[in-house]
């Protein structure tokens, strides 16, 4: 284990964090400390490699993939309602998320080096719709570092989701990432009850030999809360100003630790990556087809819409029905083992026609607005080419977002 200390140059961000959650420094610089939860050396070295080529003057890109918190809801006055940290947005910088002020340490610490930042955030979704869109949102931009956080979603989507679509989904993520030699970083999120799936997540870190950060472990050890958390967050999961902050600073000082342990001329060698799989390779290899990739096969009732309320702009727009009829037919490539359509939730209905085997799917809003999934087919992988005939009633609205499909 590796001996980490807070660095110095925190200090003030510390003292004003203590202020803002009416605690003590002490309390905050152990919950930093405690953040570290993998941090064997090797671990880093995938790092290593990406503060070398930042040293060379070479162009950084740093990717971050998760839900609405790593996307910055509530880090932003201006982005919701009960931001109840915005007393002290000056002392603690500002009002950025996270990931916004990681970028930061970056553009501090390589003044001479290019640094781009890719936010593929995108608000209550977990990692089973995080890797169909990893492609698209994150590795065509071949990013040197990324960082995936889905901590809190992933245990929200345990009730839509089977057990196995929730874990090999994010083990996905993580070896697509691996794979392309690209450095990435879990961050384990929380709920204000102390509840997440840092478990899992924490499991498959270890196995891949990652380092991972738990801002879990630091508010909630043992279980117990050492903060008040409504002093970090205006609901039951965002963090405020000063939860981002204390996040970032958990991020960048642990970044300022490996960086001082980094021969900054030298090259590093990063271990293989296990052949192994701890759930299953479903996830593997996958398409998305989204809407705006095939609105034109689009028919009756179905009109594309680019800009929808309380969906993300990420998405590029939707096919909606509104109480008529309508129908859309896609071709799903052979090979298809698992085949979903993605849908934003409304009040309305639709049915799916695949292999001859028709499935109906309703809408209606479950909790709150958030992209959903309806599954059309698992089984063996077709021997060709398959027509997807998606229908909508006349019975409300359906908001049709893509085609999920895994090899």
């Amino acid at each position: 284990m590796n001996d980490y200390k807070i660095n110095t140059k925190y200090d003030k961000i510390i003292q004003m964090l203590a202020l803002a959650l009416g605690s003590n420094e002490t309390a905050l610089k152990e919950a930093i400390l405690r953040s570290y939860v993998i941090d064997q050396d090797e671990t880093n070295n995938r790092l290593r490699q990406v503060f070398c080529k930042a040293e060379r003057g070479e162009t950084i890109t740093i990717a971050a993939i998760g839900g609405s918190i790593i996307e910055g809801a509530h880090a932003r006055s201006q982005n919701g309602i009960g931001n109840n940290a915005t007393a002290f947005t000056d002392d603690l910088s500002g009002e950025k998320c996270y990931f916004e002020r990681t970028i930061d340490w970056f553009e501090e610490t390589f003044p001479n080096t290019q640094i781009n930042g890719i936010n593929a955030g995108i608000g209550a979704t977990p990692s089973f719709l995080g890797t169909f869109r990893l492609d698209q949102m994150v590795l065509n931009y071949s990013p040197d570092l990324v960082i995936i956080e889905f901590s809190v979603n992933d245990l929200d989507a345990v009730p839509f989701l089977l057990k196995d679509e929730i874990f090999e989904s994010y083990e996905s993520i993580v070896r697509r990432c691996l794979e392309k030699g690209i450095a990435v970083i879990p961050i384990c999120l929380v709920n204000q009850n102390g509840d997440s799936l840092q478990k899992i997540h924490l499991e498959l870190a270890d196995h891949y030999n990652m380092p991972a950060i738990s801002y879990h472990n630091a508010i909630f050890p043992d279980g117990q809360a050492v903060f008040d958390w409504k002093m970090l967050s205006p609901d039951e999961v965002h963090p405020n100003n000063a939860g981002h902050t204390l996040i970032a600073t958990c991020i960048a000082n642990y970044l300022d630790n490996v960086l001082e342990s980094t021969r900054l001329t030298d090259e590093y060698i990063t271990d293989e990556l296990h052949t192994s799989w701890i759930y299953f390779d479903t996830f593997n290899k996958v398409n998305a087809q989204y809407a705006y990739e095939f609105k034109e096969r689009a028919r009756g009732g179905f009109e594309f819409q680019e800009r929808i309320p309380n969906i993300s702009y990420k998405w590029r727009g939707a096919l909606v029905s509104d109480n008529v009829e309508g129908n859309i037919k896609i071709i799903v490539p052979k090979g298809a083992c698992r085949v979903y359509v993605q849908f934003f939730n409304s009040n309305g209905s639709f049915e799916t026609d695949f292999l001859n085997m028709k499935s109906s799917c309703n809408t209606t809003a479950i909790g709150w607005p958030r992209a959903m999934w309806h599954r059309v087919y698992t089984g063996k992988a077709t021997t060709e080419d398959v027509t997807l005939t998606i229908k909508s009633h006349k019975n409300g609205k359906v908001i049709i977002m893509g085609v999920l499909i895994s090899f």
